[in-house]
């Protein structure tokens, strides 16, 4: 049975640590820490966590393979591993790409899903290992979020030590039989701002021979503080008594010790036995069952029950209690190629049921063709056709396959679909043609992948009367001293013609000028007829074969920049002049948008320098009024765009007598 999400959400969620607030949930196992991200990163994101113990500094831990969503199916499957069909059964989720988009987001469904499931979490990219982690070690962990130029966005830091603290056990249990049905129940504490107590789920186990204890629930139970835990299950067998308890398990997965355990009997003295001799007889369409005639005087009837998984809860199936003496049950709404499991329970007139029967297993083969769909119809949708058609009548439908051609009596399969709806956009290399006529057909396939006839062929004549949406994205950006590069995606259009590139200077009331044409989509070019330190706006354009135009798509406004670094000045001197001024000279630097110099002065060679003059220096000297002796000079050189050259070699200051001891003697 598949399970919705719970509208009372546990405390622990609901409480604070799960509002929109960068944090980190923390525990240890006793062997690795486990590190668990409040707010998952986006998409276009990573987290690189780091560590650092008394005294040192932060160290990355996985700077080579930081958190991040996982994009990829195959590898989100492959991350689930085994919880697969366990977290799609949770969630609701249709399949692989709806638990991909629940789990990569930051509301509660999400929280809740990665809380539970590791391997969820490690594919929204907020589960993080620290196998390196050693048991009583104080730790600071910092998580640092980088977007996709490598730059920090978001950071947090938590203090922890490695300790691993079981959670708290469950208390109180008690039990309660009703029929053939054990409810058990139990006290938990509730959260309080504790940040310790990260229990999340709790495991019931059960002994009713001498082998011990074993979990004995298949299905998860959730935290939930708003109410009690409970566990509740058909009691089945010839067991007559069994001892029970409790545990909570954390987000590391460290379990608690037991509760008290308590000891249940399952047979009281007005609960009828199970019935016996159950067997099913598999029909063509349908599944029979039969089973001995209860002989015990008290009961009256039978209830049956049936899932289609092993670790599925049963579902009763009759609506009324069935009569004594007609131990039989038709169950007609039995799909194809399902493998289903059947118990049968007897009933007293006071309304006591049996434990679960032994079980019978049932599928039906399918060898029949399911029936065509009915009712296809075509329209228009903007720049595709719009198939619509009544579902076919057979109950064990897996898809539908939709065929098309020029011609009625050669039609190719075009497409296929779980939907009673297709949209045709053309993209199998049969482009849709304007005012060409097509004809279509569907057929049905069921669970055993046998595909039935085709329903009755349509005709359609295509017309394309709508304008088509503009690219995107589109974008532009500066890269060298003159260029614009011009980045234009995709536009949903099959027929497209061609793409108008326009532009136009930023705050001008210029009209657009038509700059450049594209015959096709995506397209990367470069604007090299831009002014420098000019702004422009780029807009594209869509235009399709009919000659439909799309509205104008804008681009961010972009200036034309000299982006390339001048070239380092060569040689730089400082000269202590009789009036003690510093009297800084260099080696000019040849760059056609040179703009001037900056220069530095610091009291080490290699420290940090502090800038003298005001605005760029346009001579190739400067006075420091304020400098001193002890000094040390560097130049860089700075273009029109802002840009500053590397470094020059560090100057110290020198007397002018030192100058002229260095000249060389000419006599």
């Amino acid at each position: 049975m598949v399970k919705k999400m719970l509208f009372l959400l546990i405390v622990l969620l609901s409480g604070g640590l799960f509002a929109q607030e960068y944090d980190l949930l923390y525990t240890f196992n006793g062997k690795q820490a486990v590190l668990f991200l409040t707010v998952a990163p986006d998409f276009d994101q990573q987290v690189v966590v780091f560590r650092k113990t008394a005294g040192s500094e932060f160290v990355p831990l996985n700077k080579e393979t930081p958190l991040r969503a996982t994009e990829e199916l195959s590898e989100i499957e492959a991350l689930l591993g085994d919880d697969y069909l366990a977290v799609l059964d949770y969630t609701g989720a249709e399949d692989l790409d709806a638990v991909g988009k629940i789990i990569r987001g930051n509301g509660y469904q999400a929280a809740l899903t990665t809380l539970l499931f590791p391997g969820a979490a490690r594919a929204a990219g907020r589960l993080f290992i620290d196998s390196s982690a050693v048991q009583g070690t104080d730790y600071e962990y910092k998580a640092v979020y980088y977007n996709l130029l490598e730059q920090p966005v978001e950071e947090f830091t938590m203090a922890v030590k490695a300790v691993s603290v079981p959670p708290v056990s469950p208390s109180n249990l008690i039990s309660k039989l009703s029929g053939a049905i054990l409810s058990l129940e139990w006290e938990y504490p509730k959260w309080e701002s504790d940040r310790n107590n990260l229990t999340i789920k709790y495991n019931v186990y059960r002994k009713s021979t001498k082998e011990g204890f074993t979990k004995v629930n298949e299905t998860l139970l959730m935290r939930n503080d708003a109410v009690n835990g409970r566990y509740t299950e058909l009691v089945k067998g010839d067991i007559k008594e069994a001892e029970y308890y409790v545990t909570a398990v954390d987000l590391a997965g460290v379990e608690s010790k037991p509760s008290k355990s308590i000891k249940v009997r399952h047979v009281s003295d007005e609960q009828p036995s199970a019935p016996t001799g159950i067997n099913s007889v598999v029909g063509m369409d349908r599944i029979n069952l039969v089973w001995d005639v209860s002989s015990e005087p008290n009961v009256t009837g039978y209830n049956v029950y049936r899932k289609e998984k092993s670790k599925q809860d049963s579902v009763k199936l009759n609506k009324k209690p069935l009569p004594l003496n007609q131990p039989l049950y038709t169950d007609s709404l039995a799909k194809s190629a399902v493998i289903y499991y059947y118990y049968v329970t007897a009933l007293t007139a006071t309304g006591k049921e049996s434990r679960l029967s032994s079980m019978a297993v049932g599928e039906i083969l399918d060898t029949i063709p399911p029936v065509p769909p009915s009712g296809i119809k075509a329209s228009i949708l903007g720049d595709f056709v719009k198939l619509e058609w009544k579902a076919s009548r057979s109950n064990d439908i897996k898809h539908y396959n939709i065929y098309r051609g020029d011609d009625k009596n050669i039609l190719a399969k075009t497409g296929t679909t779980t939907t009673t709806t297709f949209v045709d956009s053309g993209f199998d290399g049969t482009n849709l043609v304007a005012g060409k006529v097509y004809y279509y057909a569907v057929s049905a396939t069921d669970m055993v992948e046998i595909e039935g006839a085709q329903s009755d062929t349509i005709q359609f004549k295509y017309v394309d009367r709508i304008a088509p949406p503009a690219p995107v994205p589109f974008t532009a950006k500066n890269t060298t001293y003159n260029d614009i590069e011009i980045r234009i995606g995709m536009t949903m259009v099959a027929d497209l013609a061609k793409v108008n590139i326009y532009r136009k200077t930023a705050g001008s009331a210029q009209k657009e000028q038509l700059i450049r044409t594209l015959n096709r989509l995506p397209s990367v070019f470069t604007d090299t007829t831009g002014k420098l330190n000019e702004s422009y706006i780029y807009y594209a354009e869509s235009i399709d074969s009919a000659g439909n135009k799309s509205p104008q798509s804008a681009s961010n406004e972009v200036t034309v920049k000299d982006i390339l670094l001048p070239a380092a000045v060569p040689q730089v001197n400082a000269v202590l002049r009789k009036d003690n001024k510093i009297e800084i000279s260099w080696v000019a630097v040849f760059e056609k948008d040179l703009a001037g110099y900056n220069v530095y002065w610091s009291e080490l060679p290699n420290g940090n320098y502090t800038l003298v003059n005001a605005k760029p220096v346009k001579e190739t000297k400067l006075t420091d009024p304020n400098g001193k002796q002890e000094n040390f000079y560097k130049v860089r050189a700075v273009d029109t765009s802002g840009n500053e050259s590397e470094w020059s070699e560090a100057a110290p200051v020198i007397k002018p007598e030192v100058l002229e001891e260095e000249m060389p003697n000419n006599e």
